[in-house]
């Protein structure tokens, strides 16, 4: 045992994990122990010891992964993840446009102060186009003036905002506000969820976590009617986490929706499903609160396919593709459908539609334009091949459908035999 000369703290050589080194040390009147060694391993040990032989108030574990992060905590310990401590303190270093506080709250990052970049999709919107959920702004500094913000509080570049929200995600959400930079499923949510719906649920776990594994989730929820399969993979990336439907399949949907955090819901839908047969899951296309994936590939996509036409296509729906298409690494196709030239009026664009083009340049992202006249079913139709993911977003401003009238974007999500996912107009982020 060495005392440091200035009192204020002593140095015991031993072993961490031993409970009477953890004894010799003062943990009996300690009014917090820190769990800081090498391993997880060790931690774990560490956290085990204290939680059956001492009572302390305070028990904190240094965690080098996700993984290591859900021991840890399932051991009774708050968490701190290194990567992510030291990704904060170099940040709010080297970088001005973003300050996180840690160690607020119940854990850190709980409050981030941001500027807006001049790419920032939240620039001159309304706050309340983004619906906030387990978030919101709590100020807005400009010209070093202090604004207290509402829904219709316009946010410009260069201003400085006050975020405040559940620990977790929050940092990310800062980010997309910041630049613009998301990971999927975000906007939308941090979470990802898979629904049977009465199809090959093996397969839509398969296509979910292949996005999960790109998108560097930590775990998966599936609900289903089945049992876990006997020898599951557990120890696999992402973690599927199996629930019991809890009453019947449509109603767990509505309330998956419902469900804070969640972004993407995984559907697992019948090979010959019509567009008729899921009231809950057709009203979900028609006004998506989340990303809806309606699984059919099984596996990652090859190319991204995003379709706009008089009433598809929204700069949600480019930022999502765009999303899926830089999370993969895969070519991004942009399918533009216009109606015969008879039917349009002569001052609508025949090239690509200048918010789909802002869109990527300010993403900084390439894609290929194929334009068509005719049909929007059928034209899609002709482009898509087995192993696309078919991106479907509604305009925002699109009118009511009727008998003689059919939904476009419905009929497309049912009938394409690849993969399609359905995104909100509106920037949720929950």
């Amino acid at each position: 045992m060495v005392t440091n000369p200035d009192e204020r703290f002593t140095m015991l050589s031993g072993d961490g994990t031993s409970a009477l080194v953890l004894d010799r040390a003062g943990a009996r009147s300690a009014d917090a122990i820190v769990a800081a060694l090498p391993s997880m391993a060790e931690n774990l040990e560490v956290c085990r010891v204290v939680a059956e032989r001492f009572q302390v108030e305070t028990l904190v574990a240094i965690a080098e992964d996700a993984v290591a992060e859900r021991e840890l905590k399932s051991a009774g310990a708050d968490v701190l993840l290194a990567p992510a401590a030291l990704a904060s303190l170099l940040r709010n270093r080297l970088e001005q446009a973003s300050s996180i506080l840690e160690g607020v709250g119940l854990q850190g990052g709980e409050l981030i102060q941001i500027t807006l970049h001049h790419t920032s999709p939240a620039i001159d919107q309304p706050l309340r186009q983004f619906a906030p959920q387990g978030w919101t702004v709590a100020a807005v500094y400009r010209h070093s003036e202090l604004i207290i913000p509402n829904g219709n509080t316009v946010l410009a570049e260069g201003d400085q905002l006050l975020l405040i929200g559940y620990p977790g995600y929050l940092q990310t959400v800062a980010e997309y506000l910041r630049v613009g930079r998301t990971r999927f499923p975000l906007p939308f949510g941090t979470d990802m969820a898979v629904i049977d719906l009465g199809g090959d649920v093996a397969e839509a776990i398969s296509e979910a976590r292949e996005f999960g594994r790109a998108a560097a989730l930590p775990a998966i929820g599936v609900h289903s009617a089945l049992h876990q399969p006997d020898g599951a993979e557990e120890d696999s990336s992402p973690l599927v986490l199996w629930h019991p439907l809890e009453g019947d399949a449509e109603g767990t949907l509505a309330t998956l929706f419902d469900r804070r955090g969640i972004g993407c819901i995984c559907a697992a839908l019948p090979k010959r499903s019509r567009a008729g047969s899921h009231r809950a899951l057709r009203r979900a296309i028609e006004a998506p609160q989340r990303l809806l994936l309606l699984a059919r590939n099984g596996v990652a996509p090859d190319r991204v396919v995003a379709v706009i036409a008089p009433e598809l296509g929204s700069p949600s729906t480019m930022d999502t593709a765009l999303d899926v298409a830089q999370l993969f690494d895969v070519p991004l196709t942009v399918l533009i459908v216009r109606p015969p030239a008879w039917m349009r009026d002569s001052d609508v664009d025949s090239d690509v539609p200048r918010w789909a083009q802002c869109v990527a340049d300010r993403r900084r992202h390439e894609f290929s334009a194929v334009m068509r006249e005719g049909n929007v079913l059928r034209e899609t139709q002709r482009l898509l091949k087995r192993g696309d993911l078919l991106v479907l977003g509604r305009q925002p401003h699109h009118p009511r459908k009727n008998m003689l009238r059919p939904d476009v974007l419905v009929q497309l999500a049912f009938t394409s035999t690849c993969s399609s996912l359905c995104v909100p107009h509106r920037h949720v982020i929950a």
